[in-house]
């Protein structure tokens, strides 16, 4: 999201952005509860009252995007307007196998379940270009090198993803997307043409009006298409 937020402060100088950090991101510890949804809505609601805004603009991407249709369906009034960008939480569960649905039992093999969920986030094993040094030390953001570099320095940091998949709403979370859209918060949503979570019809489906599509991304269309994606939120913001 950085990348993404740079590229807004450049186009509306004038507005305060605030990136959060959600729980087992980035951070070395992290509540040993169950990660469902309303653990994140209170850690947003932790950082509003911090900052003594009764309201924002909220932008969520992927797990974070599911969390925002959430937020809004549950605290319409501490949001002006969203952003959902690659949104997650449209994944059906009952499209697993058998064998993957087991993994989100709470009795069932944690190591199998940490690897599976590893896989199946990653479309595959993790691989951190060669090269991710030269590009960081270039002021880009390499998400392959943050994501090795969270599983290794912070013990949390695997265990709360797995969480995450399995209790937050990363599955199964179409209520919320309704519900969202029926609370009449101004809404956009943007995602990747190749994206394989969710479809631009699915999400019209919904309710959703303002949806863009980005030709030839994927679900990492926020890091790969930052100024596409920056264009259409500050379209938004300022229509």
């Amino acid at each position: 999201m950085l990348p993404l937020a740079r590229k807004l402060h450049a186009s509306i100088p004038s507005a305060h952005f605030v990136l959060i950090d959600l729980w087992g991101h980035g951070l070395s510890d992290t509540p040993i509860a169950s990660h469902e949804a309303g653990l994140f809505y209170g850690l947003i609601d932790t950082l509003l009252d911090h900052l003594e805004w009764p309201f924002a603009h909220l932008v969520g991407f992927s797990f974070g995007a599911s969390l925002t249709a959430g937020y809004v369906a549950s605290r319409a009034t501490r949001v002006q307007n969203y952003v959902l960008v690659a949104p997650a939480g449209l994944v059906k569960r009952s499209s697993l196998t058998p064998a993957e649905q087991e993994h989100f039992q709470h009795d069932c093999d944690e190591d199998a379940a940490r690897q599976w969920v590893a896989t199946w986030l990653e479309g595959g094993e993790l691989i951190v270009p060669s090269d991710w040094k030269e590009r960081v030390a270039r002021g880009e953001v390499v998400a392959e090198a943050i994501r090795e570099w969270q599983a290794r320095n912070h013990p949390g940091h695997t265990a709360s993803v797995v969480a995450i998949v399995r209790d937050g709403g990363v599955m199964d979370n179409h209520e919320s997307f309704e519900k969202a859209v029926v609370t009449g918060v101004p809404s956009m949503v943007v995602l990747g043409e190749k994206d394989d979570l969710c479809t631009e019809q699915e999400l019209r489906n919904f309710g959703f009006d303002s949806v863009f599509v980005v030709p030839n991304a994927g679900h990492g269309v926020v890091r790969d298409k930052v100024p596409e994606v920056a264009g259409f939120i500050v379209e938004f913001w300022r229509g």
